[in-house]
């Protein structure tokens, strides 16, 4: 018998991570209660983003006059793209 499950996957899943869903699975031996369902998740690498732990990374590179001068970048995100400028006074994104 087939059937779908609905299933939410949480944030943060990584390569091997096992969600139980509780009585989702066969039915049991002469009338018992159904077992639980496992989904076990495989998780591909990304060809923009990787992973460091919690953190999601993009590398950009840039030029020694954009480090120094500071500049405004658009970069890719999960939600589109996002204008990033540095200022050569404090080095940092905003």
């Amino acid at each position: 018998m087939k059937r779908k499950v609905m299933v939410k996957i949480p944030a943060g899943v990584d390569e091997g991570y096992r969600l139980r869903l509780d009585g989702e699975g066969s039915a049991g031996l002469y009338g018992g209660p159904p077992g639980d369902l496992y989904v076990a998740f495989s998780v591909k690498p990304h060809n923009l983003f990787h992973r460091d732990g919690s953190d999601i990374l993009y590398e950009l590179p840039i030029n020694f006059a954009q480090a120094a001068l500071g500049d405004e970048v658009r970069v890719p995100s999960l939600d589109g793209k996002v204008d990033l400028k540095n200022t050569a006074r404090n080095s940092k994104w905003e």
